[in-house]
C-alpha cells in the first residue's frame, strides 16, 4: 500500500488546475475541479473507495508544438482519465489499496492514434516495477493481456501526469508559461517534494541491493515507499 497525504494531492489539483488554464478544454478544466471537490470528499474508513475520473479531461489542440522544432506533422489533443482504488483514514490520510492507473489517449482528427497509460501498482507481488508506465491493447504491437513492458516512471499522480502530458505536447510554450507564472514557486516546491520523495526510495533500494539494483527496484514494487515522505 502507498499512502498520500490527501491534503497535498488536492493541493497539487488546485494548482495543475490553475497553471493549465488555457491548456485544457474549458469543460474540462471545470471537470478537473469537480474532481479535487469529490476527492476532498470521499468517505472515510471505506474499504471500497474509488475515485476517478471517466470522462476525459482533454487537452487544448497541440498545432505540431509536440516537436522540438514546434513543426510537428500532427495537430493532437490528448484525452486523459484515471481510477484510484483508495481508502480514507481519518482527515488527511489517503492509502492506495490497489491500483492507480491514469490512462492517456492521443487522438487527431481521424480518431486515436496513440494510447498509454502510467500506474502505480501498490499490491504486494505485482510484477514488475511499481511506478510504471505501459502501452496498452495494441492490436498489433501490444495487444491485450501481453502486459510488457513496464516502463519506471516518477510518482504518477494526476497533477504530475497532466504536466507531463502538457510538457509533451506543448514542449516550449508549456514551459514558458509554468517559468511565468505566479503559481510557479508553490508548483515548484510541491513537485520537488514529490521527486525527492521518489529519488530517495530508489537510492535506498539500490544502496541496499542484493541481486542488481533493477531487479531490486522491480521486485519490491511500491513497498518503503511511505518511508520517505
Amino acid at each position: 500500500m502507498v499512502r498520500f497525504d490527501l491534503d497535498t494531492l488536492t493541493r497539487e489539483l488546485s494548482l495543475i488546475h490553475d497553471l493549465a488554464n488555457g491548456f485544457l478544454e474549458p469543460e474540462s478544466s471545470h471537470r478537473l475541479e469537480a474532481a479535487r471537490w469529490r476527492l476532498k470528499g470521499l468517505p472515510r474508513d471505506s474499504p471500497t473507495t474509488r475515485w476517478e475520473i471517466d470522462t476525459p479531461l482533454r487537452t487544448c489542440r497541440s498545432l505540431g508544438e509536440y516537436a522540438q522544432d514546434q513543426q510537428g506533422e500532427f495537430t493532437v489533443q490528448a484525452n486523459i482519465t484515471t481510477i484510484w482504488e483508495v481508502t480514507r483514514h481519518g482527515a488527511r490520510e489517503l492509502v492506495v489499496r490497489d491500483n492507480v492507473s491514469t490512462k492517456i489517449a492521443i487522438t487527431n482528427n481521424d480518431g486515436e492514434i496513440a494510447r498509454w497509460t502510467m500506474d502505480m501498482a501498490a499490491v504486494q507481488g505485482a510484477p514488475g516495477c511499481g511506478l510504471h508506465a505501459q502501452i496498452k491493447d495494441h492490436p498489433e504491437w501490444f495487444p491485450k493481456g501481453f502486459d510488457v513492458p513496464r516502463i519506471p516512471v516518477f510518482i504518477p499522480t494526476l497533477g504530475a501526469v497532466l504536466e507531463y502530458v502538457l510538457g509533451e505536447l506543448f514542449q516550449r510554450t508549456w514551459t514558458e508559461h509554468v517559468a511565468g507564472h505566479k503559481l510557479a514557486n508553490s508548483w515548484r516546491e510541491l513537485q520537488r517534494r514529490s521527486w525527492q520523495r521518489w529519488l530517495a526510495w530508489q537510492h535506498t533500494i539500490v544502496h541496499a541491493s542484493a541481486v542488481s539494483p533493477w531487479l531490486d527496484v522491480k521486485a519490491i514494487g511500491c513497498a518503503g515507499l511511505n518511508d520517505h515522505t
